[in-house]
This record gives C-alpha cells, sequence and structure tokens, in this order.
C-alpha cells in the first residue's frame, strides 16, 4: 500500500468496513478524547483518526470511536428514525460523555438492524 497522507488511519480490531481495507492500522491513542463523545480512549477500543487543526493553529488529529464517527454521519438514532427536530419531532441532546457514547453506540447498533451496513464489528 503506498503512503497516501490524505488516508485516514484506523485503529483496534480491523471491521468490516473500507476504511479498514485500504488504510493503515495504527496505535490506539489511549489516554486521548473522542472528538465526538469526549470519553479517553482504552487499549480495545477501535475507530479512525482524522487530520484537525489543534489549539493554537497546529495541524494534528483527532481520534473518534468507529461508533462515534458513524453517528455524526447518520445521525442519531432519533434522526434515523425520523423523529429528531429534522423531522418535526422533539430531539434528545446528549449532554454527558456517557450519554453521547451511548447515543453512538445505539446509533451504530440501530445503522446495523436496518441493514445498511454489514453486521458485525
Amino acid at each position: 500500500m503506498d503512503d497516501d497522507p490524505y488516508v485516514n488511519p484506523y485503529f483496534g480490531e480491523p471491521w468490516p468496513s473500507g476504511i479498514c481495507d485500504t488504510a493503515p492500522r495504527t496505535d490506539t491513542p489511549v489516554g486521548e478524547l473522542c472528538g465526538f463523545c469526549q470519553l479517553p480512549f482504552q487499549d480495545g477500543d477501535q475507530g479512525i483518526l482524522t487530520p484537525a487543526v489543534l489549539a493554537g493553529g497546529q495541524p494534528g488529529t483527532v481520534g473518534w470511536h468507529k461508533e462515534c464517527i458513524l453517528r455524526q454521519t447518520v445521525g442519531s438514532p432519533f434522526h434515523q428514525l425520523g423523529k429528531c427536530s429534522c423531522h418535526g419531532g422533539t430531539n434528545f441532546d446528549a449532554q454527558t460523555p456517557a450519554e453521547r457514547r451511548a447515543e453512538a453506540l445505539a446509533a451504530w447498533d440501530l445503522w446495523h438492524q436496518r441493514g445498511t451496513l454489514s453486521p458485525g464489528g
């Protein structure tokens, strides 16, 4: 594989995903905070690193749990079910890191239950 600087590396065990098929694998950023849920990564977590502009304008990367990056892409379970404010419903806004992580895990599960992605991972 070419060393493409524009490919986001993944960490943890591979899961059924084009990312894991084509991107380089890197070490889990244990102790760093997820870009969505703001919980620190632990050994065994799965996710990706994306380029970012950090504090002070410095270039760097931000890690995302695989569930958190999917939640940012497809929306919360409320959004997926058409019950969020986008669709005229009410929306629970997850506030704490634990609530945000739980929401991302629920979004991952719902997305897979609906058969939108390959099951597993």
